[in-house]
C-alpha cells in the first residue's frame, strides 16, 4: 500500500488512506528512518511532501514561496530578461531508487494544505504538456544525496535559458489575464512581468487564473504512487 508524508503546521504526519503517525517537525527525518526502511533521507530543506511505491519508486515535492525572478529567454536570436513575480511554486520530483526520473512543475495562489488540492499550470518555456520540465543536459552524482539532485535542479531551472523549444505548453497555458493582452498583440513575459512590477500590484501574482491540472494525490496516481 502507498504511503506519504504530509507536513502541517509543525507536524508531519504519515498516511496509509488515513492518518497513522504524527510527529513534531523536528524529529521528521527519524520518523523517515524508522517508517520507510531507509537511513534518514537528507532533504532539501524546500520539501514539504514524500512518498513511497513498492517497487522502488519515491516522490518529493517542493515549494517555493511567492517572489520576483529573473528568468533569460532566447527570443529571434537575443536573449531577453524578465524579472517576473511567481505564485507558489511546486516541483514534483520523480526517483526510480536514487536515479533522477523526472520533474514537474506546477503553481497555485495559495499554500498548498492537502493531497487533495488542485495543482495549476504555469506557462514556462521548455516544458511538456504534462508540466514536465525538459532537462536538457544536467548532470547528476549518481552517489549524490536527494537533496543534492534536488537542489542542483533548482538551481539549473531558474538559471536556464529558455528557448521556443515545446513551445504548444507555453502558448496554451497563459492565463486569462494575460492571454487578453497578448491576444492584443502584446508579449506574454513582458507583460507579466509589467502586472507585477510595483509592490501595489505584486499581489496579481497570486490573482492570476492559472489553467486547472489536477489535484496532487491524482497526479501522483499518475505517476505510479499506488503501484
Amino acid at each position: 500500500m502507498a504511503q506519504f508524508m504530509q507536513i502541517k503546521g509543525d507536524c508531519a504526519e504519515l498516511i496509509e488512506q488515513r492518518v497513522i503517525k504524527r510527529v513534531h517537525i523536528d524529529n521528521y527525518n527519524a520518523a523517515l528512518s524508522k517508517y520507510f526502511g531507509c537511513q534518514t533521507p537528507i532533504l532539501s530543506k524546500e520539501v514539504i511532501f514524500y512518498a513511497s511505491n513498492s517497487s522502488g519508486g519515491s516522490f518529493y515535492l517542493t515549494e517555493n514561496e511567492p517572489r520576483k525572478r529573473e528568468i533569460h529567454v532566447s527570443e529571434d536570436g537575443t536573449i531577453n530578461r524578465y524579472t517576473i513575480r511567481f505564485p507558489y511554486l511546486y516541483f514534483l520530483f520523480k526517483f526510480n531508487k536514487s536515479a533522477l526520473n523526472a520533474v514537474h512543475i506546477f503553481g497555485r495562489n495559495q499554500r498548498l494544505l492537502n493531497v487533495t488540492d488542485d495543482l495549476y499550470v504555469i506557462p514556462f518555456k521548455n516544458i511538456y504538456d504534462d508540466c514536465k520540465i525538459c532537462l536538457g543536459d544536467v548532470k547528476y552524482d549518481l552517489n549524490g544525496s536527494f537533496a543534492e539532485k534536488i537542489e542542483k535542479t533548482l538551481a539549473s531551472f531558474y538559471r536556464s535559458q529558455f528557448n521556443s523549444d515545446l513551445n504548444s505548453h507555453y502558448s496554451g497555458s497563459q492565463p486569462e489575464e494575460i492571454r487578453k493582452k497578448v491576444e492584443e498583440g502584446a508579449h506574454p513575459y513582458k507583460t507579466w512581468e509589467e502586472m507585477t512590477r510595483s509592490d501595489e500590484n505584486a499581489e496579481n501574482a497570486t490573482k492570476f487564473s492559472w489553467k486547472k491540472y489536477g489535484p496532487l494525490n491524482e497526479i501522483l496516481r499518475g505517476l505510479g504512487l499506488s503501484n
